[in-house]
């Protein structure tokens, strides 16, 4: 199996998800430095703020499309997820799977 093909299998098996492998959890973390003011230097949460370490990637993919679609409104996560490439919340998404909820 060469490489790329177990790093695929990998990252389905570990995310849940076929999207994750390609993911960056790497890149989602200098993504997520504009989070951490409100979700926590390691997403747990911030008072009113939810925890988003530990949750699905694809789960928090959904959350972001539905701030920058309208569907849901926020207006601070409105305006940060419409700057968003779909890469990049792909990469913080996966970022945020990967850190264990506290």
């Amino acid at each position: 199996m060469n490489i790329r093909l177990g790093t695929f299998v990998t990252a389905v098996l570990i995310g849940g998800a076929s999207f994750v492998a390609h993911a960056g959890v790497e890149q989602g973390q200098v993504v997520a430095k504009g989070c951490v003011s409100c979700h926590g230097a390691q997403g747990q949460g911030m008072g009113k703020t939810p925890a988003l370490a530990g949750l699905k990637a694809d789960f928090i993919v959904e959350q972001i499309k539905a701030f920058q679609s309208g569907k849901r409104n926020n207006m601070m996560m409105s305006t940060i997820a419409r700057k968003l490439s779909e890469q990049d919340a792909l990469d913080v998404a996966a970022y945020f799977a990967s850190l264990s909820a506290k």
